[in-house]
């Protein structure tokens, strides 16, 4: 019921927005934004391309159209360097993406509580400061400006806020996932991270946090999930995918 109202009132939004422009919708040649069999008219009745893995996706029923390319982790933001891992104790990659500035300054006192609270683990933030290389060393601790995400090797799991970004990019090193989401699409990735087995959602708080990184720490299920979820993701090719589809039309 609560999702069957949510539906409804996102349909009656866009008709109410369509009405209010539809001249200009009736001058593109759309007389109405939804066609005859419910699928949206400005998306291609041909060919509309999904960034992402349909593995990793909830089973439903998709446009006749949609094609899933496989998730693409190239990033126009440069700088960085990947974190100096070495093999004494757990590293736990700690990142909110580029644009949650407003949550990246509580995230990191949450986190030295948690340094403090796990001595043995070595705790690398991120900034998300795009071209950024400076590194701040807080005993086990180390707050970095910026950290690609090419190279996540090393690391025994990852406290993030559930960006299409950086989930991907840990499925892709078979990285288990503490998922802290914040807003838009990050709270939908939380629940397919956690239906994947690849690992658990939590909320902020430091508490909370340490639970679900000693849990994920103590089970290597999440690790063996992450791992399948990470063979999945290899046999995508993207750029092979998009030509072949350019090429057939």
């Amino acid at each position: 019921l609560r999702d069957r109202a949510g539906r409804g009132g996102t349909r009656l939004f866009k008709r109410s927005a369509a009405w209010l422009g539809r001249r200009e919708l009736d001058r593109m040649g759309l007389p109405s934004i939804y066609r005859a069999d419910g699928t949206e008219a400005f998306y291609s009745d041909q060919c509309i391309l999904g960034f992402g893995s349909k593995a990793f996706e909830f089973h439903r029923d998709w446009p006749a159209a949609m094609r899933f390319i496989g998730p693409v982790f190239e990033s126009p933001l440069k700088g960085g360097t990947p974190a100096a891992l070495d093999d004494r104790g757990a590293h736990v990659l700690v990142t909110l993406g580029t644009h949650l500035e407003w949550a990246k300054s509580r995230a990191l006192e949450v986190v030295r509580d948690l340094a403090r609270q796990r001595p043995d683990w070595t705790f690398h933030f991120s900034r998300g400061q795009s071209g950024g290389t400076g590194v701040e060393v807080h005993g086990n601790l180390h707050v970095h400006d910026y950290i690609p995400y090419d190279d996540l090797n090393g690391y025994r799991c990852a406290l993030v806020h559930g960006g299409a970004g950086i989930v991907y990019a840990c499925l892709a090193h078979g990285l288990p996932m503490v998922v802290w989401p914040h807003d838009y699409d990050q709270f939908d990735n939380a629940a397919r991270v956690v239906a994947a087995g690849a690992g658990v959602r939590t909320k902020g708080t430091a508490r909370s946090l340490l639970r679900a990184l000693d849990l994920m720490d103590a089970d290597p299920l999440y690790r063996t999930a992450a791992s399948q979820m990470q063979a999945e993701l290899r046999a995508e090719s993207p750029a092979a995918k998009v030509s072949a589809l350019l090429m057939a039309r």
